[in-house]
């Protein structure tokens, strides 16, 4: 279904919760993410800025409330556990900027833990948001990155760069363990470009010829299809405003009715994607 036509019907459809979950299993795995151990599941990556937190805290019931201050940057690696359908999964989130945490999450997801059937990697249509002053400052005066547009060619580079480093990650573990078994590309902030969205959709899509497909699929080529399965889902984990040097953009999405259908349309599908 193209986007443009499952956002609108997110208005109209009740949003049901289903009570069928394993109770003690659900318990054992939020146990384990309270004192951070365990094997890793499903690993959460992507580049600093896109939401990664936001998205997690969205997956695991915890709904912003109205007062909720979007987090800074996060440093450490999060370990959270999410209920897909009637299982429950340890979830960890990787921090998306170069350090020590970043490198021993990478390491533990891919290396070290023995069960992770899937990677979520969350991007955002070139709208990360850059939090260090200086590093704003240093686009803006020194490389002339003064506007949205320009903003969002420099962020949609770097996003491509990350990608390729994920999907060589992926090649290697398939290469030895035949996992993980999906990856779903999660496109955040839909809120932002509500009248693009077929064009992200597209974009972000394996079956157009856009340049984040095209290094998608060549290492679908070296891995095959039939033994990582790639999905890209709608997601919009907390609308909004996003500014660049004084340029605006609002958040439109369309009411509470759409952000919670969003993500109850996104869990669902990885309930659906998990069980194979």
């Amino acid at each position: 279904m193209d986007w443009s036509e499952l956002i609108p019907s997110l208005i109209r459809t009740p949003i049901t919760i289903y009570q069928n979950r394993k109770t003690i299993q659900h318990w054992w795995i939020r146990l384990l993410a309270q004192v951070d151990t365990g094997d890793t599941d499903i690993v959460l990556l992507g580049q600093g800025g896109v939401g990664k937190t936001l998205l997690s805290k969205c997956l695991h019931g915890q709904a912003p409330k109205f007062s909720y201050k979007t987090p800074g940057t996060s440093p450490n690696v999060e370990t959270e556990a999410v209920i897909f359908g009637d299982w429950t999964k340890l979830v960890r989130v990787i921090p998306g900027q170069s350090s020590k945490e970043r490198l021993k999450g990478l390491d533990e997801a891919f290396n070290t833990s023995e069960s992770l059937e899937g990677v979520i990697y969350v991007v955002d249509w070139g709208y990360a948001k850059i939090r260090d002053e200086t590093l704003k400052k240093a686009l803006i005066e020194d490389r002339g990155i003064d506007t949205i547009a320009k903003l969002r060619e420099y962020t949609l580079r770097n996003e491509l760069e990350d990608l390729d480093l994920m999907m060589m990650k992926i090649r290697d573990l398939q290469a030895k363990d035949g996992r993980p078994k999906w990856l779903i590309i999660a496109v955040n902030k839909v809120d932002l470009y509500m009248n693009e969205v077929d064009e992200a959709q597209k974009y972000y899509s394996i079956d157009y010829g856009s340049d984040f497909a095209k290094v998608v699929n060549e290492y679908l080529h070296q891995i095959g299809t039939l033994n990582l399965k790639v999905f890209t889902l709608p997601i919009s984990s907390w609308p909004e405003d996003f500014e660049w040097n004084n340029e605006m953009i609002d958040a439109k999405l369309g009411g509470k009715s759409v952000e919670h259908g969003l993500a109850l349309n996104f869990i669902s599908e990885i309930s659906v994607i998990s069980k194979g």
